[in-house]
């Protein structure tokens, strides 16, 4: 709660790289419990089958999904930090 706070009153969406930061950070909370829920329905024996319920294959399908698109919000924000510091004339 103090670290969204300290983001938020920061004005986080001011520059394009704050804004991949606060982006990547909202993503990776879901991810995180989209994981957990994942990790629960796995431990209670899930068996991949065509008779899974519909609710877990798509749960499960969403965390992978989401995992796809921190991989690529991380990849975009590190290269756009290595722009931003190219063209401050520091690489």
């Amino acid at each position: 709660v103090l670290l969204f706070g300290s983001l938020l009153g920061s004005r986080l969406a001011l520059t394009p790289v704050k804004r991949g930061a606060f982006f990547l950070l909202w993503v990776l909370g879901i991810q995180v419990a989209l994981g957990v829920t994942a990790l629960a329905f796995t431990q209670e024996g899930f068996v991949r089958s065509v008779e899974a319920p519909l609710f877990k294959v798509v749960l499960i399908s969403t965390h992978v999904a989401v995992g796809a698109l921190v991989l690529a919000t991380s990849l975009l924000l590190a290269l756009s930090c290595h722009r931003a510091r190219s063209k401050a004339g520091c690489a």
